[in-house]
């Protein structure tokens, strides 16, 4: 939770180790502050994912996720690479529109039909900037 009042109030004198992560596997310190608690807290990235509604039978190719970050970050700062869907899932192409601050990533349909369920589904979009800040964003689409 960014509002959250455990974000950035760890230790100030604590040093993270280059590799140490939280229980998520996130990097222990984001932001320049560890935050209270066993989790860092990552800024969010705004997403939208279409299609909305996923047929698992279907032959779909792709599905596209639209990126925004918060006004005081670039997209062109984001490593094209580094943008993951579930957390293992990377992106077949990306494209950058730094007029608009909007990144496009386009995922294979194969790749999800493996990791999806029937129903309402969460799909989380991790992605990382050149100086290291983590970004994640959440959406819903219907399988």
């Amino acid at each position: 939770m960014p509002d959250s009042l455990c974000v950035d109030t760890g230790d100030p004198n604590y040093i993270a180790d280059p590799d140490e992560t939280d229980l998520d596997g996130n990097p222990r310190m984001i932001g320049g502050r560890i935050d209270m608690g066993a989790y860092e807290a990552p800024p969010s990235a705004e997403v939208r994912i279409t299609p909305r509604t996923i047929n698992l039978s279907g032959k779909g190719n792709s599905i596209t996720c639209y990126i925004r970050l918060d006004e005081n970050y670039d997209v062109a700062d984001i490593v094209p690479n580094s943008i993951l869907l579930q957390g293992k899932i990377e992106a077949e192409s990306v494209q950058v529109d730094e007029v608009k601050q909007i990144v496009t990533a386009q995922f294979g349909y194969e790749q999800l039909q493996e990791i999806l369920n029937v129903g309402e589904v969460e799909l989380t979009i991790i992605l990382r900037l050149t100086d290291g800040t983590l970004f994640r964003g959440i959406d819903i689409i219907s399988v």
